[in-house]
């Protein structure tokens, strides 16, 4: 019998709170107990949960402004391009150029609003 190799997933987002109900709760679990390995890009918050196969990369975690907003997009975009993922999952709409320039680099990127 033929095993597929399983995937490695870029969970990328520059707003949402670490363990967003359904970005943590409902994907990444999900994407865990599966056999994935997860990359998860988010803004930087006090861990509680710890799996082998989810690694963070975390972006500043300060007062929402312009600047701040800025550089989370750009820290983002340098982690993501970074990594050789299988497949990357954007959260935001800022990172819709992100997601057009992952598609010019012929990976598979998952918009999800």
């Amino acid at each position: 019998m033929h095993l597929k190799k399983k995937r490695n997933i870029c969970v990328i987002t520059t707003v949402h709170y670490v363990y967003d109900t359904r970005i943590f709760h409902k994907e990444i679990k999900t994407l865990l107990n599966y056999g994935y390995t997860i990359i998860y890009i988010v803004k930087k918050s006090p861990i509680n949960y710890y799996h082998p196969n989810l690694h963070y990369r975390f972006l500043k975690n300060s007062k929402n402004t312009f600047w701040i907003r800025f550089i989370n997009i750009v820290l983002a975009s340098y982690y993501a391009l970074k990594m050789n993922a299988s497949i990357y999952h954007l959260h935001d709409p800022e990172l819709l150029p992100l997601g057009i320039i992952l598609k010019m680099r012929n990976k598979k990127v998952i918009y999800d609003i």
